[in-house]
């Protein structure tokens, strides 16, 4: 699944786009207000200058160029009054002010004459609110190579659509970057191979020079841009101290100076010799651990049960070899139906959401590959078979709403799903089900850009290996939900 040593095929570069997903000081460049969080892996990975290297050796093999930035008015008017996960620290620390220095793409990777910059993102897939697709379409693009910032939250979201919209991808291990390289290492050893092809900038570079496929004479220029200093950190978890800020982790020295209610300040040294005040008040938990959460009222919750069926739950479905050490492991399936019999009782509205295919499995391409292509091949949740029938324990009640239409990774995907959550009035959404970093994973992302807000469970789930599990919550699920427990929701709708 990782792509490690094999060969590509060659890529016709009229066919192929380089999206190059949030090269902007905020990231790139030291006194960018995330910089520290992601310095180390953009030096272990040597990201930058790949990055560049590539940018020039695509361009001149006549590959379309795309750049992707984040950007948001004076205020972060575009983010939620009360937002969580990652866009809850962009807005405190606004970060990435439109026609500021931190929103600009860093001096080496500037566009050019020729280059497209792709705007109106204001959240974490590149799809989301831009016209993405339509430029891709437009130039005739099959083929998308992904670069950028952070591995596993823009880049990754993107990824995602992109694989769910038909598109070809490859994703570049050494042109991205997250906050840690465990993350990045999760992220590409547990996840991207279900969605991209996960490659490298050199393998890129053959792919698109192969076979002739070869622009000469290009002319390029290069603007240079100012450096500014900008704020560093306004966040920390005490004592180690190990600092949160974005939603992203660093290291310090520093002691408590001032306390008062739920608001703490703290005088810190970072790595950087950099000496600072720091407030600290409520913020999101990265790593997932369970808190207590507010009561959720009922009638505006759903609880989204993905793919309780069969192939993954039962002994002798196709996939359950492959889950049912987790399954074990984190008790998922007793968990669930424990849970969904609260939540029903609660008034919780509940809602399934199977996959299916047709015979022979039409749905998906000739040519397919990542995840479906196993599926396919394997002839898994074929509609009227016993494997994608849900599993006994979870099997739909009167009043409960089963979501049709299902044929791909993310919910929101070719079914109803938005609209039957807007027609209940829904602002929670809950999810279980499987896998924790495919399905799940995508349909949490696509839930929390759609602006509901979402409640993961880490003891409903289940990936392929307790690793892989263990590492979306870790590493990305905090960025786009309330990681909690199937306890911690019961008391959150009965209280």
């Amino acid at each position: 699944m990782s792509g490690d040593g094999d060969a590509l095929a060659p890529l016709n570069p009229s066919e192929t786009a380089l999206v190059l997903v949030e090269y902007q000081n905020e990231f790139t460049t030291e006194g960018g207000k995330l910089h520290d969080a992601v310095k180390d892996v953009m030096k272990e990975t040597n990201m930058l200058e790949n990055s560049a290297s590539l940018t020039k050796a695509c361009r001149d093999a006549g590959v379309k160029i795309m750049h992707l930035p984040i950007s948001f008015g004076k205020g972060h008017p575009e983010i939620s009054s009360n937002p969580y996960g990652i866009l809850a620290g962009v807005k405190e620390g606004e970060a990435f002010a439109e026609g500021e220095w931190g929103s600009a793409i860093c001096d080496a990777m500037k566009p050019e004459e020729g280059d497209i910059t792709v705007k109106g993102k204001g959240g974490l897939c590149g799809f989301k609110s831009t016209n993405l697709d339509f430029m891709l379409r437009q130039n005739d693009v099959k083929n998308i190579v992904l670069g950028g910032f952070l591995t596993n939250c823009c880049v990754e979201s993107t990824m995602r659509t992109a694989y769910e919209n038909g598109y070809k991808v490859y994703t570049l291990k050494d042109c991205c970057a997250a906050t840690s390289m465990e993350g990045q290492n999760a992220a590409f050893e547990h996840t991207f191979g279900m969605f991209s092809v996960p490659t490298t900038s050199e393998d890129i570079k053959k792919a698109v020079t192969a076979n002739g496929y070869m622009l000469s004479n290009c002319q390029h220029g290069r603007l240079k841009g100012g450096y500014v200093k900008g704020v560093m950190l306004k966040k920390a978890e005490l004592l180690s101290l190990d600092v949160s800020f974005f939603g992203f982790r660093f290291f310090a020295e520093g002691f408590i100076s001032a306390s008062l209610s739920n608001t703490i300040v703290a005088c810190v040294t970072f790595r950087s010799g950099l000496r600072s005040a720091i407030r600290l008040s409520s913020f999101t938990n990265m790593t997932g651990d369970p808190e207590p959460l507010a009561p959720l009222n009922p009638s505006e919750t759903a609880l989204l049960l993905v793919e309780y069926q069969n192939e993954f739950t039962t002994e002798g479905g196709k996939l359950h070899d492959a889950v049912k050490d987790v399954m074990k492991e984190t008790n998922m399936l007793e968990n669930s139906v424990s849970l969904t019999k609260a939540c029903r009782d609660a008034g919780v509205k509940i809602m399934h959401l199977p996959i299916g295919f047709g015979k022979g499995h039409p749905e998906i391409s000739s040519s397919p590959y990542g995840i479906l292509a196993g599926v396919k091949e394997g002839e898994a949740f074929a509609e009227g078979e016993w494997g994608s029938a849900f599993c006994d324990a979870m099997k739909p009640v009167e009043g409960d709403i089963t979501i049709k239409g299902k044929g791909g990774l993310c919910g929101f995907k070719s079914t109803n799903l938005d609209f039957v959550l807007r027609q209940n009035a829904v602002k929670n959404v809950v999810l279980g089900g499987f896998l924790t970093n495919c399905c799940v994973e995508s349909t949490m992302r696509t839930a929390y850009e759609n602006g509901y807000k979402v409640y993961t469970l880490k003891d409903c789930c289940a990936a392929t290996s307790m690793a892989g599990q263990e590492a979306a919550f870790e590493h990305t699920f905090g960025m786009f939900s309330i990681p909690t427990t199937s306890e911690e929701i019961k008391k959150a709708v009965t209280a």
